[in-house]
């Protein structure tokens, strides 16, 4: 990966891509089905292309980033603390705050392929997709990304 890629720069292409999953979410507008239609392709591509590079933004060293679409792997990749605040986020989210970190991986694979599937939607017939558990996993890596990027630069400031 290019030694020039900045966790600051990851977090803001991010934030593009999920503005503009929430800008698709909230513009949505079906009068008659007919007519008009929503374009969830492009939603679940913006929505889980952003959690894939939020994700990326988590791993301490921005050299080391594997190429890879899989959350699971970069989960894999990512200190255990930063885990940690994924799942209780992510818990608080979904009343759901018993979550283990391991059960938040398990969470995570059902989205592995989220990006590759839809963003090719025409090869892959049938794709099913809990779209507010992928809402609410985003979100809650979101939030660690950028509560991490802002420790960060305090820290850096000191």
């Amino acid at each position: 990966m290019n030694n020039n890629i900045s966790t600051k720069k990851i977090i803001d292409t991010a934030a593009s891509y999920l503005v503009a999953a929430i800008h698709l979410e909230d513009n949505m507008e079906i009068e008659d089905e007919s007519k008009h239609f929503f374009p969830i392709e492009a939603f679940i591509t913006c929505l889980s292309f952003s959690l894939e590079l939020y994700l990326k933004s988590l791993i301490e060293n921005p050299t080391e980033i594997p190429k890879t679409h899989q959350l699971s792997k970069l989960l894999e990749n990512i200190q255990v603390s930063c885990l940690s605040e994924i799942t209780g986020e992510y818990g608080r989210r979904t009343a759901n705050t018993e979550l283990t970190n391991e059960e938040f991986i398990q969470l995570a694979k059902s989205f592995d392929n989220v990006f590759v599937e839809w963003r090719y939607v025409y090869e892959n017939i049938g794709n099913e997709l809990n779209v507010e558990n992928l809402k609410n996993v985003i979100k809650s890596v979101a939030v660690v990304a950028h509560s991490n990027a802002s420790n960060k630069a305090i820290k850096k400031d000191v």
